[in-house]
């Protein structure tokens, strides 16, 4: 990862939105993770996940719901405990992530 693949993402009308915020590009990465290994994160566990620039809890969720808002997100009823909700990343914005890692290795 370098600063061209920061830079695809923040001219991505997608991906955009996760630089908005110092923790954002960190909060995409671990939604990815989180999605590829299917994991039944929440709000909180996401939050608890940050390590840098963390926000306060209801700032995040705040920032939860602009990203949600925004089609960069979709909350999900989790699979094992049905009052929880799983955050994960909309199609779209994985979409525009496979582009972005593709742009990156064709320019090296």
């Amino acid at each position: 990862m370098n600063i061209e693949f920061i830079t695809q993402c923040g001219n991505s009308h997608e991906l955009c939105h996760f630089l908005s915020k110092p923790y954002g590009f960190e909060v995409l990465l671990r939604l990815e993770s989180f999605g590829e290994e299917d994991a039944d994160n929440g709000i909180d566990d996401t939050y608890d996940a940050i390590r840098f620039n963390r926000p306060r809890k209801a700032a995040f969720s705040q920032y939860c719901a602009f990203l949600r808002d925004n089609n960069a997100i979709k909350y999900q009823t989790s699979a094992l405990k049905k009052s929880k909700t799983v955050l994960r990343l909309s199609a779209e914005v994985i979409a525009q992530l496979k582009v972005a890692r593709e742009q990156q290795r064709a320019s090296r």
